[in-house]
């Protein structure tokens, strides 16, 4: 049986548009969160861009990434 197909959460751009920005992280290091056309980016201190993909209100994951952002 395949499995269920997952559905991803559609971000308004106004949404969006209060999530993008250069962040202090906690660690010190700074993440600048983007968009190129009609994806999701965030980049920590020059690393390589990782794809935010939406999964709920204000919660990202990283395609690629072992990584999870919270806005708040």
């Amino acid at each position: 049986m395949p499995a269920p197909q997952q559905l991803r959460y559609r971000v308004p751009i106004e949404e969006f548009n209060d999530q993008k920005g250069t962040f202090e992280l906690s660690n010190g290091k700074r993440m600048v969160v983007l968009n190129l056309g009609s994806r999701f980016y965030a980049e920590i201190d020059g690393e390589r861009r990782a794809e935010l993909i939406p999964v709920g209100r204000d919660v990202y994951i990283a395609r690629d990434r072992d990584m999870m952002i919270l806005f708040n």
